[in-house]
C-alpha cells in the first residue's frame, strides 16, 4: 500500500510521544527500545517495512495475522492499515496497556484500524478450539530472560498455525547467521517444515517461512 508508512506515522507518532509523557519511558513500556526509536522521530524500524513489503508481496492466503510479543504493537496497526485483520500478543503490564491506548487513540481518526486487536493472554492461550489453520504467526524481535521456556512453549503454538514467518536471529534469544541452521532444524524437528528464506533484513536478522507437516500431506 503506497504511503502507508508515512500516512500511520503521521498519526502514530504524536500519539507514541504523548504516551511517553504521561508515564515516563518505564511506565509506558517504552524503554529503551521504543525510547530510541522517539529520539530519533521514527515510528517504524526498517526491518517492519521490509517485512509488510515481503508479506504484500507474499500474498500467503491467510485471514489474520498474529504477531507475537508485539510489543506497542505499531506493526500489528501498519497491518491493518494496509487492510490485513491482525492480533498482537502482548505479555508484558507495561507495554500491552500502551498498544491498547494506540489503538483507541488512533482508531477514532482511522477505521480501519477496526481490523487490530490485542491480548495479554501467554502465546499460545489456552482455549479449546483455538481454530489457527487459516491464519499466519510472526515472531518479529523476542528476545527474554526466560528463553528456553518461551522458546519451546512458542514453537508449540506456531503449529497451530497454517504459516508462520520467523525471524531466526531474535527468536527467544539474540542468535548470529551460524546459529540460524540449528533453529531451523529444532522448529522442523516440532513438526514443522521449513519452506526457505522469506526476507533477508540484514543486520536485524533474517526471516523464515514454515508451515506445519500435516498440512502437507495432501
Amino acid at each position: 500500500m503506497p504511503g502507508a508508512v508515512e500516512q500511520l506515522t503521521e498519526l502514530l507518532l504524536p500519539a507514541m510521544h504523548a504516551r511517553v509523557a504521561a508515564l515516563g519511558e518505564e511506565g509506558s513500556g517504552a524503554y529503551n527500545f521504543y525510547g530510541s526509536r522517539l529520539r530519533q522521530g521514527i515510528a517504524f524500524l526498517p526491518y517492519e517495512i521490509a517485512l509488510l513489503e515481503a508479506l504484500i508481496e507474499a500474498r500467503l492466503p491467510v485471514a489474520r495475522i498474529d504477531d507475537v510479543g508485539c510489543g506497542w504493537g505499531q506493526f500489528v496497526l501498519l497491518l491493518a492499515w494496509c487492510g490485513a485483520r491482525s492480533l498482537g500478543y502482548e505479555y508484558d503490564v507495561k507495554r500491552y496497556p500502551t498498544a491498547c491506548h494506540l489503538l483507541e487513540t488512533l482508531r477514532v481518526a482511522a477505521p480501519a484500524l477496526r481490523l487490530a486487536s490485542f491480548s495479554r493472554k501467554r502465546f499460545p492461550p489456552r482455549v479449546v478450539g483455538f481454530g489457527t489453520e487459516n491464519r499466519l504467526a510472526i515472531t518479529t524481535n523476542i528476545v527474554t530472560d526466560l528463553a528456553d521456556e518461551v522458546e519451546q512453549r512458542t514453537i508449540r503454538g506456531l503449529r497451530r498455525y497454517r504459516y508462520a514467518v520467523v525471524n531466526l536471529d531474535r527468536f527467544c534469544r539474540m542468535r548470529g547467521p551460524n546459529d540460524r541452521a540449528g533453529l531451523v532444524a529444532q522448529i522442523e524437528a516440532a513438526g514443522m517444515a521449513h519452506r526457505g528464506l522469506f526476507r533477508d533484513v540484514g543486520v536485524d536478522g533474517q526471516f523464515h517461512l514454515f508451515e506445519p507437516r500435516r498440512r502437507l500431506r495432501r
